[in-house]
């Protein structure tokens, strides 16, 4: 499909026979267009991308174990799939990315400094909105990151059975006696160590499950689909080996 097309079949006024031209300022202020730029429209580019696609759509990933076997991937309602490379572009809550789970939470610890007497660490309690959700406060004003709803110290009572050092980072009572603050997801970048051991693995992930980013000019959704164009282009050229697959993640993470 050449550009003409592709643009006559997405732009969102194509039906006014135009070719969605954006002008300088329009993706966000202070922000120009690049050449080649047009506004199109998400849905038409959605069924686009699905023609000629075997798309599951109720088959929900639910856990992804690797060994030296192979990868299964464990789908809801569904039996398990053996596969030697995957692929994960299931988004920020992305089931394929390697944390300590628990359901839909996930739970990070980063170490920010350490001496021998000191460990300096942050961490990330993150989990999808539910409805009627005390914790989803998408209109609460900045100073209110510190406003921390009671429903969050619950929650971290209710995890069970944890690991260390997760058992004892997110202890509710401990978590009290600590500088929180309650963001909403905006962005994320995950870090080349873990990229790196998920790649050894056969495991690759693109869009918005590595690279998460702020509802700003498209930025996730246009990363997203270069990301897929760049990798197919990569096991085009160099097939889908360990060596491979961690050449890919290298070059996406320094760009």
């Amino acid at each position: 499909m050449d550009e003409g097309l592709f643009r006559e079949r997405l732009a969102v006024d194509s039906v006014r026979q135009a070719k969605g031209e954006v002008s300088d300022g329009a993706v966000a202020p202070g922000i120009n267009a690049d050449a080649g730029t047009f506004r199109c429209h998400r849905g038409r580019l959605e069924k686009l991308l699905q023609e000629g696609q075997d798309i599951r759509w109720k088959h929900t990933v639910q856990d992804v174990t690797t060994s030296s076997q192979g990868i299964v991937v464990q789908l809801k309602d569904a039996e398990p799939l053996d596969a030697g490379v995957l692929i994960g572009a299931d988004g920020v809550h992305s089931q394929t990315i390697v944390h300590s789970r628990h359901n839909d939470i996930i739970l990070e610890i980063s170490i920010n400094d350490y001496t021998s007497e000191h460990v300096d660490v942050s961490y990330t309690y993150s989990r999808p909105a539910r409805e009627n959700d005390p914790l989803h406060k998408p209109d609460r004003p900045i100073p209110g990151a510190t406003g921390i709803p009671e429903q969050f110290y619950k929650e971290l009572e209710d995890l069970k059975d944890l690991q260390q050092p997760f058992d004892i980072i997110f202890n509710s009572a401990r978590v009290r006696r600590d500088r929180l603050l309650h963001w909403l997801m905006r962005s994320t970048l995950g870090g080349p160590v873990e990229f790196d051991h998920l790649a050894k693995q056969g495991v690759l992930l693109i869009g918005d499950a590595i690279h998460a980013m702020p509802i700003l000019g498209g930025e996730g959704a246009n990363n997203a689909m270069k990301d897929g164009v760049d990798l197919a282009q990569h096991i085009l050229r160099h097939g889908t080996g360990t060596g491979s697959l961690q050449a890919f993640t290298d070059v996406r993470y320094e760009t």
